[in-house]
């Protein structure tokens, strides 16, 4: 597909166009090769494009501030992306003005800024980038839809959906305003912000699927013929609020067709890094442990060639990997996997984030899952504060109350679980497997302080999920089958 640009490339070669022609068709192309999810590429020719242009040119800080864009998406090290940085102002400062700035350099700034977890500090560049954006290229500008898009999904992934709205609205509105191809680079926008949404709880299952059916159908009438990899990346975001909601053997069906298509036309760490993601969390709830532990592996991996496996946010992959060892009974590997863990903190800039209690709450969770309440209660800690007095965003309440009620806390930990299954952070399908574990594991509590009819309850909605979405893994299962056999002894 990027042949036609190589060919117009040597075609100005060949007649020896200006070194200035060449690097602008060079940034062109690396432009181009970032969008379709081609990030070495575009590295590549931005890096081109840098060793093309004479010390002094009017665009080498054009060049260098691409580069040092692209050199942040394939996740170099933050002092070869700062060098470029720094090269790229002192190439602008001898030729033009400051508030000339490129806005790529001001946008590469920021991203190192959230890398280290500093979005706050991040957010005010990513503004000025887009103000920049838009003076200097215009509101058409792909630079300037880009970022807006870019920094829309940031806010949603923050809780700061209505912020989002300003940025994806008037990307999405211009794009449309277009038509022809950008009408669809606009449909999936629309998508990937919408399955964002619901993710993040800040938008319902029924609207979601609702607004991407009909994103599907608006695609076939605006395109002829809509690519392959555009279909698939729909699908794939279906896919994604199918897995989001619970709806796991939906997702499956959608990943199986969807997942393909995105790896072999998108190569970039931004489309493959979601894809291993929702792959393997789809494999492990329905119990394909093996193909499950592949993705995950897969996941972390893909963050660590990012540069950013030593991110807070990256115990998240070594937690995965670990419980769904531990699903399969696998629990001394699950622990050993984890005393490979780095030692992940947390930014003393990011106050709302806890990433620091991931892999001890794995610990807490692998314990308990191999039969040892007590070992897990020691990571958790002896004393449980009342459910009341939580901070829900921060505290597993489903652990934490199956601990209580298995070292003796029973009262407590049923308000832990009950809590757990009473105020999900985001909508949750009546038949997600481990909230029907959930369930099963409050009436196994309750029913050990006497609370029968309760426990009851808690039972049939566990065997009602079991009933619409029976192909999942036994791990969910397995507490049920214990409350059934004690509800039918009594």
């Amino acid at each position: 597909r990027h042949q036609p640009q190589l060919g117009c490339l040597q075609l100005l070669r060949d007649v020896d166009a200006a070194p200035t022609d060449i690097a602008q068709a060079l940034l062109f192309m690396a432009t181009a090769a970032a969008a379709t999810g081609r990030s070495a590429d575009a590295e590549d020719y931005a890096q081109q494009a840098v060793a093309t242009l004479p010390k002094g040119s009017q665009v080498l800080h054009e060049a260098l501030a691409e580069l040092a864009l692209r050199q942040v998406e394939n996740g170099r090290r933050e002092d070869v992306v700062r060098g470029t940085i720094l090269e790229a102002r002192q190439a602008h400062s001898s030729v033009r003005p400051r508030d000339t700035e490129p806005a790529a350099l001001l946008w590469a700034e920021a991203e190192l800024l959230e890398l280290a977890n500093r979005f706050d500090d991040a957010l005010p560049k990513y503004r000025e980038a887009i103000a920049k954006a838009i003076e200097q290229k215009g509101a058409n500008s792909p630079e300037a839809i880009e970022k807006q898009l870019d920094l829309a999904y940031m806010l949603i992934v923050r809780n700061r959906s209505n912020e989002a709205d300003a940025f994806g609205d008037s990307a999405i509105a211009t794009l449309e305003s277009s038509g022809g191809v950008r009408a669809i680079r606009a449909a999936r926008a629309k998508a990937y912000l919408q399955a964002t949404r619901l993710m993040m709880g800040a938008a319902s299952y029924n609207e979601t699927i609702t607004n991407l059916d009909l994103i599907s159908s608006r695609l076939k009438q605006i395109a002829i013929i809509v690519p392959n990899e555009v279909s698939a990346e729909i699908d794939f975001h279906k896919a994604s609020a199918h897995a989001t909601f619970g709806n796991y053997a939906q997702a499956n069906l959608l990943i199986q067709s969807s997942a393909p298509v995105l790896r072999a036309s998108m190569q970039s760490f931004s489309t493959l890094f979601p894809v291993a993601a929702v792959a393997g969390e789809v494999a492990m709830h329905l119990g394909e442990h093996d193909a499950a532990d592949r993705y995950l592996r897969e996941r972390m991996d893909l963050r660590i060639k990012h540069g950013s496996g030593n991110k807070p946010f990256a115990a998240f992959d070594w937690a995965f990997v670990a419980i769904n060892l531990s699903m399969q009974g696998r629990h001394s590997d699950a622990d050993s996997f984890l005393s490979k863990a780095p030692t992940f903190v947390d930014e003393a800039a990011d106050t709302e984030a806890s990433y620091a209690t991931v892999i001890p709450k794995a610990r807490a969770l692998i314990r308990m899952n191999s039969g040892d309440p007590w070992g897990a209660r020691e990571v958790i800690g002896s004393k449980l504060a009342p459910v009341t007095e939580v901070d829900f965003s921060k505290v597993a309440l489903d652990l934490v109350g199956e601990i209580a009620c298995a070292t003796g806390d029973k009262e407590l930990g049923l308000s832990y679980l009950l809590a757990a299954i009473e105020r999900p952070w985001k909508p949750v399908s009546p038949a997600h497997p481990r909230f029907a574990r959930i369930r099963s594991i409050a009436g196994l509590c309750a029913l050990s302080l006497g609370r029968a009819r309760l426990a009851k309850e808690l039972a049939a909605a566990a065997r009602h999920a079991f009933t619409v979405q029976p192909a999942v893994s036994p791990y969910f299962k397995e507490p049920l089958a214990r409350l059934e056999r004690l509800l039918q002894s009594k």
